[in-house]
């Protein structure tokens, strides 16, 4: 038996919006001025979170901006309930947006329900484009387009405006990214390699996933399961201080001890540095805690080598 087709005409609709006589259905033109004056209800709201301002700002300047139907809605007593980042944006940015839903005259304790769903992950926004692994890959891809940016997301203490420009990398630009680029298979290849290394020498997969990326974009295949059976399998390994066996060593020592847990970014250091050394053909005593992220290729400093661990 054939399911009913469904009534979406726009009639139906109005007769839906037509029978609810307390609460109320408007299409507005949300100018600035008009975003100020709803900001004066705007009461016992959560705190304006500036990131997310500067996100929307930024959607908004460079046409990213897209219209998913949300609504700006006022509780009874004419409270402000939800809305309050888009306006604050609309009143900052001198931006209208024509056309949006505006709701009055919601309970009270509508406030109380209003973003209590399960917000759409990564993974799921990921899932919706058929991908494998799909966390791993918008992960993957988050840093892979910080970086290409040229956002500092390496530092302990990151600017303030690196801060915010990585936060303001939505799941959309992730998507487009990846798309635009055609990277999805070199995605696949570089989160596949790092499960083994994850396997073999512990640390977040992200940061292997994002190593062998950068290690194959830059010098191929070869090079790049030489280095990683050296550190995964010991092939090749023909000294103490190779630098493969120190990365080994450091990985299992400082990322592996079971509750402690080292973040990302200095993971990637260790990991490109031991690169690093190992393709310019140089020993590697010690790695030591760091920060500085260096590029995948660069000339070692040294610094590695002379001193000892210090995290």
């Amino acid at each position: 038996m054939k399911s009913p087709i469904m009534d979406h005409s726009p009639d139906r609709f109005s007769r839906k919006i037509i029978d609810r006589s307390s609460t109320t259905y408007e299409l507005m033109d949300i100018t600035p001025s008009v975003a100020e004056e709803f900001l004066q209800h705007n009461q016992d709201n959560r705190k304006i979170r500036r990131y997310i301002v500067a996100r929307y700002i930024s959607m908004l300047k460079n046409g990213k901006w897209i219209a998913n139907g949300d609504t700006f809605r006022f509780s009874e007593s004419g409270r402000l309930i939800d809305g309050q980042h888009r306006l604050t944006v609309i009143s900052m940015s001198g931006t209208t947006l024509n056309d949006q839903l505006v709701v009055r005259n919601l309970p009270e304790k509508a406030y109380n329900t209003i973003d209590d769903g399960a917000m759409r992950s990564p993974a799921d926004i990921g899932a919706a484009q058929n991908w494998k692994q799909a966390r791993s890959v918008m992960s993957l891809g988050k840093w892979l387009i910080a970086h290409d940016l040229g956002i500092n997301f390496s530092t302990q203490h990151s600017s303030v405006i690196d801060k915010d420009s990585l936060r303001n990398i939505t799941k959309n630009d992730i998507v487009d990214y990846i798309v635009d680029n055609n990277l999805i298979e070199g995605m696949y290849e570089a989160i596949r390699l790092a499960g083994l290394a994850v396997d073999s020498v512990k640390g977040s997969k992200t940061a292997w996933a994002y190593t062998i990326y950068k290690v194959n974009a830059a010098y191929g295949s070869e090079v790049c399961d030489e280095f990683l059976n050296g550190v995964i399998n010991g092939i090749g390994i023909s000294h103490i201080n190779d630098p493969r066996t120190t990365l080994r060593k450091y990985m299992t020592k400082h990322v592996a001890v079971t509750g402690v847990q080292m973040k990302m970014p200095p993971q990637i250091v260790a990991m490109l540095t031991a690169f690093n050394y190992w393709i310019h053909g140089k020993s590697l005593q010690r790695l030591i805690f760091s920060w500085d992220m260096p590029e995948v290729g660069q000339a070692p400093q040294g610094r590695a080598k002379d001193h000892p661990t210090d995290d």
